[in-house]
């Protein structure tokens, strides 16, 4: 709102000092009889279009110029060299701002993409790893709970599916974390198939709620797959009570995904070899 009430009251003083050009210049022109005295304003609401609506810049300028044009008409009945001249100085003036305008807004662009990728994964969009590096350097209110999620079985899923396949799989899993975590959370992909939460303000109860988000959505996900290619994850999490070094805190989430991998394969390996 705060920035709203900014734009609408330059648009007011852009306003009002083109109308107080416009005046003075009409003032001036019927005064002196001469162009060399009043087409100096114009590059003021120019000037000021250029700093706070740079997208009306050309367009101010083409119609001072005509301002300039139709005011000379009117008084002296015809138009100079000098006349002309002017009108072409003040809309290139006007270009030249407006072109500047628009570099600037190419490297602002730039710079947002780069600043972008370096801090972000190329495959999933979430956070990369070196992002997460400086985030655990960061304090968040507590309880702060850290999850460590991994997927199962991607180097089998790669293999025979492909390469294709596995990064589908990966896509999902950063989908299926983004829609089960809330907002403020930060989620970033730290490995290969390997995913990581930062959650302030979280504490047992909310990493459940995240857990169960998790499944609920990893159940929609393999509705229309074959089983072969369902998604399947591992998660471990560690909340941080009192003021912790993030690092250790992940290193035990990390910790706790393995365990939890670790029993699934036991499980596996138990069902396949009762069926035997």
């Amino acid at each position: 709102m705060g920035e709203v009430h900014i734009t609408k009251r330059k648009r007011l003083l852009f306003t009002i000092t083109l109308m107080g050009t416009l005046v003075m210049a009409s003032f001036l022109a019927i005064q002196f009889k001469t162009d060399r005295v009043y087409t100096h304003l114009f590059y003021i609401p120019i000037t000021l279009s250029a700093i706070w609506m740079p997208k009306r810049t050309l367009l101010t300028g083409v119609g001072l110029a005509l301002y300039h044009l139709v005011l000379e008409l009117i008084i002296r009945a015809s138009w100079t060299l000098s006349t002309l001249s002017r009108a072409v100085i003040i809309i290139v003036v006007a270009a030249i701002l407006n072109e500047i305008w628009k570099r600037e807004l190419t490297y602002q662009h730039e710079i947002k993409h780069l600043a972008y990728k370096s801090s972000h994964d190329g495959l999933t969009g979430v956070f990369n790893r070196g992002y997460f590096e400086r985030a655990l350097e960061n304090t968040y209110d507590l309880p702060t709970m850290m999850m460590v999620v991994d997927i199962d079985g991607l180097k089998s899923i790669n293999d025979g599916f492909g390469h294709s396949v596995g990064d589908e799989h990966i896509m999902a899993t950063a989908e299926v974390l983004r829609k089960s975590i809330r907002t403020g959370d930060l989620i970033a992909r730290i490995g290969g198939d390997e995913f990581a939460i930062i959650a302030p303000r979280c504490g047992d109860d909310g990493a459940l709620e995240v857990l169960l988000r998790v499944e609920e959505q990893i159940d929609r996900y393999n509705q229309d797959m074959e089983t072969e290619r369902w998604l399947s994850l591992s998660a471990g999490y560690h909340i941080a009570l009192v003021d912790e070094d993030l690092h250790k805190v992940l290193e035990i989430a990390d910790a706790k995904m393995y365990e939890t991998k670790k029993s699934k394969y036991e499980v596996a390996y138990e069902i396949e070899k009762r069926g035997l």
